[in-house]
């Protein structure tokens, strides 16, 4: 790669990560009615496509019923999806922009844990929404799937590669 692409490079998914923290602080930013009404219409659009698939044939209290307890679920899977997304990216990064340092994964990893930190206390600000260790946690432990998938991924490609070379 040359010197000219790889700073642009560089650049790009440098951009990738900051979109993805603004991302990350606009839904955090968002107060605690405007979220749950967000996540209650994920979760009445989810049904409401499955029930057209035939997959869930329910009355409309029903639907009322599943859509009221799925908005915990929902804003968890969003939260590690979220983070899932910034540690891909974290880890793109610093493998594009700084291939001599050590210790990639680790960085990302401590990068994703200090996000999710500033961002539940930036929760704390917010009316209607609450700072919670655990989800410090849960997006932790999503970034660090994210970096397990990647270097699953990797070693995978390499044992590939291994058995075509020794096969050839």
């Amino acid at each position: 790669m040359t010197e000219r692409k790889r700073k642009v490079l560089t650049g790009l998914s440098g951009m990738a990560v900051i979109g993805c923290l603004c991302m990350i602080w606009y839904f955090s930013s968002q107060n605690g009615t405007i979220s749950q009404d967000l996540s209650d219409g994920f979760s009445e659009k989810l049904l409401r496509l499955l029930e057209s698939l035939g997959l869930v044939g329910q009355n409309e209290e029903q639907i009322l019923y599943w859509i009221d307890i799925n908005g915990a679920p929902i804003r968890k899977c969003a939260h590690f999806a979220e983070y899932f997304l910034l540690a891909l990216l974290t880890l793109a990064h610093l493998h594009v922009g700084y291939r001599k340092l050590q210790h990639k994964p680790i960085k990302a990893w401590i990068f994703v844990f200090l996000a999710a930190s500033v961002d539940e206390i930036h929760q704390l600000f917010v009316p209607g929404r609450s700072g919670m260790v655990r989800d410090v946690l849960l997006d932790s432990f999503a970034g660090a799937c994210a970096i397990i998938v990647v270097y699953f991924v990797k070693f995978m490609y390499t044992e590939q590669k291994k058995k075509r070379c020794k096969g050839a």
